[in-house]
């Protein structure tokens, strides 16, 4: 992470177009909120297609095991646990009951966060106007996240009440 830096100190290089334009795996997609919330969408869509029938991007199988945990383990860089599943998706570290228990999805560069939830049938991006590079100190998507949580719990509540 250190080495090289992915947003150096006075450059903003995920701005440059040449950049946007390489192929760096797991490092550049860009596209908007909306245009990422679709993927995400698309995603749970096919993995609440019947086993067999093609999806917009991949069987309900191939998604089913793209989110099937593979790794769980701390992250060397950051220093706390995640766990991820086979198609590279972040998923829940530790599992619990509720419309959030199958989240997935991702953290992005500058401070964006894009998840999914197919247990409620919902799909988040937050892509921030101003890419900042300041860790895990960054707590504006962390701050939507847990509010769509929070609401999406209170909704379950009210639901089983």
């Amino acid at each position: 992470m250190g080495q090289p830096r992915p947003l150096p100190q006075g450059g903003v290089v995920w701005n440059d177009a040449a950049l946007r334009d390489a192929y760096i795996p797991a490092a550049n997609i860009v596209g908007t909120a909306r245009d990422i919330a679709r993927l995400y969408a698309l995603i749970i869509e096919d993995l609440h297609r019947p086993d067999g029938v093609p999806g917009n991007l991949a069987r309900s199988s191939t998604v089913r095991a793209a989110l099937t945990p593979y790794v769980r383990q701390e992250d060397p860089m950051l220093g706390f646990p995640f766990a991820y599943g086979r198609g590279g998706f972040r998923l829940k570290g530790t599992p619990r009951t509720g419309v959030d228990a199958d989240m997935f999805g991702h953290d992005g560069g500058g401070g964006s966060a894009h998840f999914g939830w197919p247990g409620a049938g919902i799909a988040l991006s937050y892509t921030p106007n101003r890419l900042l590079d300041i860790g895990n100190d960054d707590h504006r998507a962390g701050s939507l996240i847990r509010a769509l949580k929070t609401s999406l719990h209170q909704l379950e509540m009210a639901a089983t009440a």
